[in-house]
């Protein structure tokens, strides 16, 4: 028989064809052309070329010719479509309501140093900036989820594409609103609480703790739109580990600032 290469040992170079007749020794593609004998007992140590299915060459399939799958974008914890309806959207919401839960302990860590350490008048010039403060937050929330449900539809879907544009895109807007709520809350702190009718002798605290509380709208509208990113993908549960170690970390934060460093309360707002 003639000796080629495509009928050489597999040590020196693996034929690209596909045997004729598997795990057979006998006759056919392999007959006295196997000198491995650990390879006459089958064909299982051969590989195959991969099949493409989108060309007639690999160098023809670009990534965005294959097919997607959720798997091939992200590890999805929780499969929203699959298993009865209410266990589903039980287990989801359950993180989501522990999650209002803990942001309340925010406030109260402040409260109970701020009141303790640095007296009622201060106290009661946190409880001013409540309503701005609020009027923020749930501005932050809001927005930041509007924002991933492009990136929900995208993953559901299995567009790779569409969820990193709807991710970058979502980016560029929360820095470009983090920025206006900064600088423009900061400076109009003051006339919104004299709008307010603010308390005279309340007055002057509030002012710092609003202006430091607008200047660091950049961390709060980043963490809850990476929170709404992660939920978009079915996990909730990430995102309220994540806020249970932020509080923690507020709550110490409160401590060193305010009792340690002597910041008063500019000290809590910047915790």
């Amino acid at each position: 028989r003639p000796v080629g290469p495509a009928y050489r040992s597999p040590h020196t170079r693996r034929s690209s064809h596909p045997p004729s007749h598997p795990g057979r020794d006998g006759g056919g593609f392999l007959s006295g052309i196997v000198a491995d004998p650990a390879a006459r007992r089958g064909t299982s140590r051969m590989r195959r070329r991969p099949r493409h299915t989108c060309g007639p060459a690999p160098h023809h399939c670009g990534p965005q010719d294959r097919p997607l799958t959720e798997a091939a974008l992200l590890p999805m914890p929780v499969v929203l479509t699959r298993g009865a309806p209410w266990r589903v959207i039980l287990l989801f919401a359950v993180p989501l309501l522990l999650g209002n839960i803990v942001q309340q302990l925010y406030q109260f860590a402040d409260a109970a140093v701020i009141g303790r350490h640095l007296g009622v008048n201060s106290l009661a010039s946190v409880g001013a900036t409540g309503g701005l403060l609020f009027l923020l937050l749930g501005f932050a929330i809001g927005v930041t989820t509007g924002f991933a449900v492009p990136t929900a539809q995208a993953f559901g879907a299995g567009d790779a594409r569409g969820v990193s544009r709807s991710v970058a895109t979502g980016t560029f807007l929360t820095a470009a609103i983090s920025v206006i709520i900064s600088v423009g809350g900061a400076l109009a702190a003051g006339p919104m609480l004299s709008l307010l009718r603010t308390p005279p002798e309340l007055l002057p605290e509030a002012t710092v703790f609003a202006r430091v509380s607008f200047l660091g709208a950049g961390a709060v509208m980043f963490f809850n739109y990476l929170a709404a990113i992660i939920r978009a993908i079915g996990d909730s549960r990430t995102p309220l580990r994540y806020l249970v170690i932020a509080c923690v970390l507020n709550v110490v934060l409160v401590v060193a600032l305010v009792m340690g460093a002597g910041l008063g309360i500019a000290g809590a707002a910047l915790a």
